[in-house]
C-alpha cells in the first residue's frame, strides 16, 4: 500500500523490482482497502470467523 511514509517508494529502483513482482502490476492505494473493510463491517461477514483476507494485488499468490 502506498502511503505518506513510503510515497517515494514506487518511483525508486527497489520500487520498479517489487512493482515487476506483482500480477496485477500496480501498487495499492488506502482506498482499496474500502470494500474488504466494508465487507468486515457488515453482516455480510457474520459467518466469517478465523479468515484471514489477503489484499495485495495477488502479491501473496505470485512467484519470487
Amino acid at each position: 500500500m502506498v502511503t505518506d511514509l513510503n510515497r517515494d517508494f514506487p518511483g525508486s529502483a527497489a520500487g520498479d523490482k517489487l512493482h515487476s513482482r506483482i500480477p496485477s502490476r500496480r501498487f495499492g492505494e488506502m482506498g482499496g482497502l474500502d470494500g474488504p473493510m466494508l465487507l468486515l463491517a457488515s453482516d455480510a461477514s457474520a459467518a466469517m470467523t478465523g479468515s484471514a483476507l489477503a489484499v495485495d494485488g495477488a502479491h501473496l499468490v505470485s512467484s519470487p
